[in-house]
């Protein structure tokens, strides 16, 4: 059996949390030139592994409009032991020493430093706005990561001015 090809790129998405619309820069895998992107597992595919659970995300404030919080982090994580600990630390301290070499400080090119960092070779947007199912039930619009940092910047934008409105 052939081991299938794996990349790895980003999932930019929406995501409420406590009624507040978070912008969120997800890490994903590929195989093979899936239609669809597939969740990372610690402890499986090893080579993108360390990746679990990480994001880069933000959201505008409802005081000035602008979008803040933009930092890499692991969500959503439902245990950690002492190397899965030892190993997301080198992981934002990796990100961290990426986007100080980058001077990145504009959302976009943090999102670019971040994509470096890990190697990301694609990001990806959902098509349709159904809710629930598999990654496999939706369609997927994939693109470069600098298309990705542009989608980024115009989702950010949108939300400053509703925000305003």
């Amino acid at each position: 059996m052939v081991e299938p090809t794996v990349s790895v790129g980003v999932m930019l998405s929406v995501e409420n949390r406590h009624g507040t619309d978070y912008i969120v820069v997800r890490v994903m895998r590929r195989e093979d030139e899936a239609r669809h992107p597939l969740n990372i597992s610690f402890g499986m595919f090893q080579e993108y592994g360390d990746y679990a659970d990480l994001i880069l995300d933000g959201f505008v404030t409802d005081r000035d409009h602008k979008f803040i919080a933009n930092k890499p982090c692991f969500y959503d994580v439902t245990s950690v032991e002492i190397d899965r600990a030892k190993k997301m630390a080198a992981v934002l301290t990796k990100i961290q020493k990426q986007m100080i070499k980058d001077s990145a400080g504009e959302p976009g090119d943090v999102f670019a430093s971040f994509c470096k960092a890990i190697g990301a070779k694609w990001a990806v947007v959902q098509r349709d706005e159904r809710r629930g199912g598999s990654l496999a039930d939706h369609q997927w619009s994939w693109m470069s990561v600098t298309e990705g940092r542009n989608y980024l910047r115009r989702m950010i934008a949108t939300a400053e001015e509703q925000s305003a409105a």
